[in-house]
Parts: structure tokens; sequence; C-alpha cells
């Protein structure tokens, strides 16, 4: 568990590290109250819409090696285990449509040692389904959405 925490933790400061484009030329008195969020133009997360999810930047997708597989079938996957993120109680994948990484929920239709056959409602022909680096956008998500706090990652 410690080591999940500690995991999560160093993804959270690499995402602000990457996410940040302000140069360091500034005063660290000056107030940022006035601030944006951790979510634009020229920052690791690009855009966030309750409905479409979160957009990366390409760099941002590059540094965490961020593998996708298409769906090929409506509503249904053949994916590794490993695809699915555990928060919890809660089990989900993370759905790509258009650029946009949403978490979304699924059924087990059949699994076996290494894969497992889902079925979700979230997804349509043409979407991808991440496999790796969930962990990180998870993070990303969390900072998208306004669960991570705002400021400095210098």
């Amino acid at each position: 568990m410690r080591y999940k925490i500690l995991i999560s933790c160093l993804l959270l400061l690499v995402l602000k590290t990457l996410a940040t484009s302000e140069p360091d030329d500034h005063d660290h008195q000056t107030n940022h109250s006035n601030e944006n969020s951790q979510v634009g133009p020229n920052k690791g997360i690009l855009s966030a819409d309750d409905t479409l999810g979160f957009q990366l930047s390409p760099s941002a997708e590059k540094n965490f090696e961020i593998e996708k597989m298409k769906v090929s079938i409506n509503h249904s996957v053949n994916i590794p285990k490993t695809a699915i993120l555990s928060t919890g109680t809660e089990q989900n994948i993370f759905r790509i449509r258009n650029s946009y990484f949403k978490r979304v929920d699924f059924q087990i239709i059949k699994k076996n040692k290494d894969k497992i056959i889902i079925n979700s409602d979230e997804l349509q022909l043409g979407d991808e389904v991440a496999l790796t680096g969930l962990g990180f956008l998870r993070i990303a998500e969390i900072t998208a959405f306004g669960g991570a706090p705002e400021g400095h990652s210098h």
C-alpha cells in the first residue's frame, strides 16, 4: 500500500512538472490567486470537460508511454487485465475518443488468466482503450477536475 501511495505522489509531481510551462523568471512573492488552473494550452492537460473527459498534450502522452488498443466491436473489447484501473472497490477502464480520455464503467463478459472481455455502453466502434499509464491517467484526471492542489511545481 505504501508503495502505491509513493508511486501516486511521484506521478503527481511529474505531471505537475510537465503540466507547467511557466517561465521561472517571475517573482515568487507574487499573489497567485488569479493564476489559471493546471489545465490549458501549453500544459500537460490541454482541456477538461465533464462529458468528454480530459485531453492530454502529445508530449504528455509520449512521456508517459500511453499505449492504446482500438475497439473493433461496438460496446465490447478483449483487453489485458492490466488495462483495468482499480481504485478501492471500483474498477474502470480509460476510453479514448476524439483525443479525450474518460474513465468508464464496464461489465465483465469473460476472463482468463491474462485477458478479459468487457462490455460497456460507453464504448463505440473506433474508440480506443488505454492499456498502460493508468496511474498517470488517474492523476491527470484528478488534476483536470480540481482534485489536486494548484500552485508552483518547482
